[in-house]
C-alpha cells in the first residue's frame, strides 16, 4: 500500500496559499471536520466532492475551480488538435470522472466504479483487475 500512494504522497503540498494561479485542484484527507460541513462551507467557491479512495479516509474530497475538470481538458485538447469528439473515449470509475464520462462519444464506467457514474455512462466494463479497459478496447474494436 505505501509502494502504491508513495508517488502521489510525494506529490502533496501542505502549509501553502490555496488561491493561486497554478493550482486547479486541492485534495483534502482525512480531515477531523465532517465532509458536509467542508463542503458547506466551501462550495459557493469551488466545485467540492467526495474523496473515493477509502484509504484517505471518510472526510476527504476534492475541491476543484467550477468548470475545470476532465471534460474541459478533453474540450480543449480536441480544440487544439482541431478534432471532433465522435472517436472520444473515456474510462471512469469515480465522481471526479462524471463531467468526462458524460462529454465523450463513448463514456464507459469500469465495473468498480461508484453508482452514479455508472448510471451516466454509456457502457459498463470489468473492473481494472479484471482487464475492463482490455475487455472494452477489445469490444469496440480498438486493438
Amino acid at each position: 500500500m505505501k509502494k502504491g500512494f508513495l508517488p502521489f504522497y510525494d506529490m502533496l503540498i501542505e502549509g501553502e496559499e490555496l488561491i493561486r494561479e497554478d493550482i486547479n485542484k486541492i485534495s483534502f484527507l482525512g480531515s477531523d471536520l465532517p465532509f458536509e460541513v467542508i463542503k458547506k462551507e466551501l462550495e459557493t467557491r469551488f466545485t467540492v466532492i467526495p474523496s473515493t479512495v477509502s484509504f484517505f479516509g471518510n472526510n476527504g474530497g476534492e475541491l476543484s475551480i467550477p468548470g475545470i475538470h476532465k471534460a474541459s481538458g478533453i474540450e480543449k485538447l480536441l480544440q487544439h488538435l482541431k478534432i471532433g469528439k465522435e472517436d472520444t473515449f473515456a474510462y471512469g470509475d469515480s465522481l471526479n470522472d462524471l463531467e468526462m464520462i458524460e462529454f465523450v462519444q463513448h463514456g464507459i464506467a469500469m465495473g468498480n466504479a461508484k453508482e452514479e457514474v455508472k448510471q451516466v455512462a454509456d457502457d459498463i466494463t470489468n473492473s481494472p483487475e479484471e482487464d475492463g479497459i482490455y475487455n472494452s478496447f477489445k469490444k469496440y474494436g480498438l486493438i
